[in-house]
């Protein structure tokens, strides 16, 4: 493995590894969330409906790929070990997302700077540590992956990276909706033009790849997030007003307007 590729994977790992030591899934936004869903998985795998979250709703409301992982895990380890070990998994292979894919646009110089770099970006431990976001840090790291291929796809042709690239967007979309779908076009948008730019191919033949994989990419969102739109169209849970919640956004109304 490249040295400084090598030095990036450690240095997050030894950051990471103490950070997880901390009891940090109870104290957090959404991380026992998630626990709850890949409980789900791991009790009743094929059933979607849960029934004990309120009056019962679809597990379809939550992309699945990241609790369906840590449910896997739970066979093996406790529930919260299994998130765990996703987590590290997860913040330990960022770099070399990156570095795949900065390598594929640019150089592998500037690869090696980028993986080393990423470990220092304070917003990945603030989404992971204090939101909980862990299937959002997944999908961004598949997501990366996924460009990488693109990129190659769009470069050589190759009939490995188009499915690379097909697969790994798909469990990208599997693993949290929002993030592919805003994140990775732009991703996807600035490869394309600094290929076309470049003219290591001609631009009808960069243009129709790039079509290809866009057609792709739209046949996977649309399989992976039917079952999403399934739900949020036909879902009819009663809503109300939580209380406290109301009465904070009021008095923070009433201090902006000058009136308390």
């Amino acid at each position: 493995m490249n040295k400084k590729l090598l030095t990036a994977v450690m240095v997050m790992g030894l950051i990471n590894f103490g950070l997880l030591a901390i009891p940090f899934i109870h104290n957090n936004w959404d991380s026992e969330m998630h626990l709850f869903f890949a409980s789900h998985y791991a009790q009743n795998w094929f059933q979607p409906w849960e029934p004990k979250w309120y009056s019962g709703f679809y597990v379809y409301a939550s992309a699945p790929l990241a609790h369906q992982i840590i449910a896997l895990l739970s066979k093996l380890v406790e529930l919260e070990t299994g998130y765990l070990i996703l987590q590290c998994v997860t913040l330990i292979f960022l770099p070399v997302a990156v570095w795949l894919l900065v390598k594929e646009i640019i150089d592998d110089k500037s690869a090696e700077y980028a993986a080393l770099l990423v470990t220092g970006v304070g917003g990945v431990y603030v989404v992971s540590y204090t939101f909980g976001q862990l299937p959002t840090l997944l999908a961004m790291d598949l997501g990366l992956l996924a460009c990488a291929l693109y990129a190659r796809f769009l470069k050589s042709g190759s009939a490995l990276a188009f499915w690379g690239w097909i697969f790994t967007i798909g469990a990208a979309i599997a693993t949290h909706h929002y993030t592919i779908i805003i994140v990775i076009p732009i991703i996807v948008i600035s490869i394309t033009v600094k290929i076309w730019l470049s003219k290591r191919i001609p631009w009808v033949e960069c243009a129709l790849r790039s079509f290809v994989c866009g057609v792709g990419f739209a046949g996977m969102c649309a399989i992976a997030i039917a079952p999403f739109w399934w739900w949020y169209l036909t879902q009819s849970m009663p809503q109300k007003e939580i209380f406290i919640i109301s009465v904070h956004l009021k008095i923070f109304g009433s201090l902006r307007m000058g009136v308390i």
